[in-house]
């Protein structure tokens, strides 16, 4: 049983590896897309749109490769810890104060 689980852990690990090319590549068009359109509403930078795509999907397969050893509460640590130090955009224009009065 031991030596199955073994080779089942080497199998899965392979493929992970020889699926990082087919998976970036296939992905490329979407996270391109995706960035230009956060880009246009300027939400985010177009280059900080697609280093964060990559970023997630790197991330997941490397999920998939340590799979036994990463718990679902690492992955949402690390979430929060990403979203937590982003910077906050401005909702207002500046010129109204904390009651929602506009400034003179």
């Amino acid at each position: 049983m031991f030596l199955r689980g073994l080779v089942f852990g080497v199998l899965r690990r392979i493929f992970v590896i020889l699926s990082v090319p087919v998976v970036l590549i296939a992905a490329t068009p979407i996270i391109l897309i995706r960035a230009a359109i956060v880009a246009a509403r300027k939400q985010q930078t177009f280059r900080f749109a697609v280093m964060d795509a990559y970023d997630s999907v790197l991330h997941a397969l490397f999920l998939g490769f340590a799979w036994p050893y990463c718990s679902e509460l690492d992955t949402l640590e690390r979430i929060h810890h990403k979203s937590f130090n982003q910077t906050l955009q401005p909702t207002a224009d500046g010129l109204e104060n904390y009651k929602g009065e506009r400034k003179k």
